[in-house]
């Protein structure tokens, strides 16, 4: 018998090929360590499950979901698994191991994105999510910290995708349960909110919403906790990119309206076609730098959640500078109804508002349970 999980020491061997050295991660739902394969000489990250998750039948489909998406999905612009296996009864996958940092701890470190320099980025997690689209996976959780920007040579910096853990796949619904809501608030679309069926235009939606949030240095439906965001989210109640930046080009908001209309069929077909449009534009405006702030806005509406705001979250996912972060935002709630009706923005919006009743989450009902890509950390 090997050790317990938690009591796993450096130069331990996986299934005969993987050797531990480092351990990067550890929590309730398992550990992630730096390994080397001892016949190929090369490094991996290693993610395994606890003693508890494993034995747990919805988690352990998860699991083993994860490495399927990540082998099938053969781009660069996807965090790849390389294998799958069991060890002492617990199961583990390997997967290439990334150095660099995700969008959100590189955002951190300015008050926005310049405008080329995001829209490069952009168009690299476009293709990274269209090609799980392309295959029938919806992410559902595209946000700042799932796009990690990765060292792949000197001087030269490539975004994959990350954290398919609670992706969609085709003909494997049955590990979400119904009338559950799986995302994280302020990048989920209106009919993740509202637990309607999704497609790849739920994808597009959250990939505007980091677009936004990178050119704004804010975001576009923000608030003190869950309810008011997703109350926001659809009522389409968000600021305008121009009510808070100037010396961007005014289609962006045009741009925008699409991207994130609450309508998913006035949406842009793809992330590729929002990308196009995005690089379009960069092309026209070849000088554009940074958008510079026009004012600052109530605090309420731009102050995100925080993620420890919540009593019961739990979190994994990517650590700038090594390999995982020991923070994230990404929610699973259980979903109750009221009506609300919409308020006015501006005209322009007024299309694209939801006929329907509007169901929101009441923060009584949540429970923060955050996933991400590699370990779930207290």
């Amino acid at each position: 018998m090997g050790q317990p999980l938690g009591m796993l020491e450096k130069g331990r061997v996986l299934a005969g090929r993987y050797e531990l050295e480092r351990l990067l991660a550890q929590g309730g739902m398992g550990e992630v360590w730096v390994a080397r394969h001892r016949l190929l000489d090369v490094s991996v990250a290693v993610k395994l499950m606890s003693r508890k998750t494993r034995t747990n039948s919805t988690l352990r489909a998860r699991f083993e979901r994860e490495a399927k998406v990540g082998a099938r999905l053969r781009t660069p612009h996807v965090v790849q698994v390389l294998d799958y296996d069991v060890d002492d009864e617990t199961p583990f996958l390997a997967m290439e191991l990334l150095e660099g940092q995700d969008l959100s701890a590189v955002g951190k470190a300015r008050p926005r994105f310049a405008f080329a320099e995001a829209v490069d980025l952009l168009a690299q997690a476009a293709r990274g999510l269209a090609a799980a689209h392309e295959v029938g996976i919806i992410h559902r959780d595209v946000k700042p910290s799932n796009l990690f920007l990765a060292r792949v040579s000197a001087g030269q910096e490539i975004v994959k995708v990350l954290d398919f853990g609670i992706a969609k796949i085709p003909d494997e619904d049955k590990l979400t349960r119904t009338n559950v809501v799986l995302g994280s608030p302020a990048y989920m679309s209106p009919e993740q909110v509202m637990a309607k069926p999704i497609d790849a235009r739920s994808d597009v939606w959250s990939l505007g919403v980091v677009a936004f949030w990178m050119l704004a240095g804010e975001l576009p439906f923000a608030g003190p906790n869950a309810t008011a965001v997703s109350e926001r989210i659809v009522k389409g109640d968000r600021p305008s990119l121009g009510d808070l930046v100037r010396g961007l080009p005014e289609e962006l908001d045009d741009i925008f309206e699409r991207a994130l209309a609450l309508d998913p069929k006035e949406r842009f077909a793809s992330t590729l076609e929002l990308a196009e449009e995005l690089t379009r534009l960069d092309r026209a405006y070849p000088d554009v730098g940074a958008g510079e702030s026009v004012q600052d806005l109530p605090t309420d509406r731009l102050r995100p959640i925080e993620a420890d705001s919540e009593p019961e979250t739990k979190t994994y996912a990517v650590k700038t500078e090594r390999l995982f972060r020991a923070r994230g935002d990404t929610v699973r709630m259980p979903l109750a109804a009221s009506r609300h009706e919409p308020t006015p923005r501006r005209a322009s919006l007024e299309s694209n508002r939801a006929p329907a009743a509007l169901w929101l989450v009441p923060l009584a009902a949540l429970v923060l349970v955050i996933v991400g890509l590699l370990v779930l950390l207290r």
